[in-house]
């Protein structure tokens, strides 16, 4: 990922308008915790925003990824507001930890503030909210968090035509990297003949 000015300033396809020191140590005040200084950084450069680059891949596993909806701000629009979504998920994510992006899935992205860990940045499934696994270490950082942002892979879909046994056909459109396993042999996608339905 491109880093522009400073190390914690991303191209954001709507940019929010930076807060500054007051604003941040007013809202800071208010919640009664304090924002890690990386991130803390990046609301004086940007108050949040959408990200031109929201896809994060976090491990080797299906589903170890997430699209970042937008990053969370101090004083602005209730939708995109750190305190909107500590109201929301005050009882659901860890009590050392602020929410600093949402993602298309209803889930989150944490920063904590602990000092063990301060400023780590963690992911938290709502899916599994009910088991000690809801949340997962993904940066030591919000610098190497920032790193992890990609644009989402395209995908090539081809058009299959699949007829069966009893001559009935059908047309899929599947991965161009999918696999067939037959009794006889592997088919890819690219050698298998579209024809119309």
């Amino acid at each position: 990922m491109k880093i522009n000015d400073s190390k914690f300033k991303i191209d954001l396809i709507k940019p929010v308008k930076a807060a500054d020191h007051e604003t941040i140590t007013q809202f800071e005040e208010e919640i009664g915790n304090t924002i890690p200084i990386q991130y803390r950084e990046f609301l004086l450069q940007q108050n949040g925003g959408k990200p031109k680059l929201y896809v994060v891949k976090f491990g080797k596993r299906p589903y170890d990824d997430a699209a970042i909806d937008m990053f969370l701000g101090v004083k602005c629009k209730l939708s995109n507001s750190i305190k909107f979504f500590l109201e929301i998920y005050q009882e659901r994510i860890p009590e050392w930890t602020l929410p600093i992006a949402s993602e298309e899935g209803d889930n989150l992205f944490l920063i904590s503030t602990r000092q063990s860990d301060n400023g780590a940045i963690f992911f938290w499934d709502h899916e599994k909210e009910q088991t000690k696994k809801s949340y997962k270490k993904i940066a030591k950082d919000l610098y190497n968090f920032l790193q992890m942002l990609h644009p989402p892979k395209l995908i090539e879909y081809q058009l299959a035509n699949v007829v069966y046994d009893n001559g009935v056909s059908e047309t899929f459109l599947i991965d161009a990297n999918f696999w067939s396993v037959s009794r006889n042999k592997v088919v890819a996608v690219s050698e298998l003949e579209i024809n119309p339905a």
